[in-house]
């Protein structure tokens, strides 16, 4: 049986890893505007709206 090693980040004492980063999720000019203009014109909530464009809510 192996024994499991720590792996240490540069940089990050006691050998605690860094997290892995979110992949960047480009969206064009007009998703971007179509997604607040949904937002003004209706009286869905911003989370619901932020779901169906694939981006948080606090975005909006």
């Amino acid at each position: 049986m192996l024994a499991e090693q720590s792996v240490k980040a540069p940089g990050h004492p006691g050998g605690i890893a860094r997290s892995a980063k979110r992949k960047l999720n480009v969206k064009s000019i007009e998703d971007k505007y179509q997604a607040i203009l949904e937002v003004e014109r209706t009286s869905k909530p911003k989370s619901e709206i932020a779901r169906s464009y694939g981006v948080p809510a606090n975005t909006l």
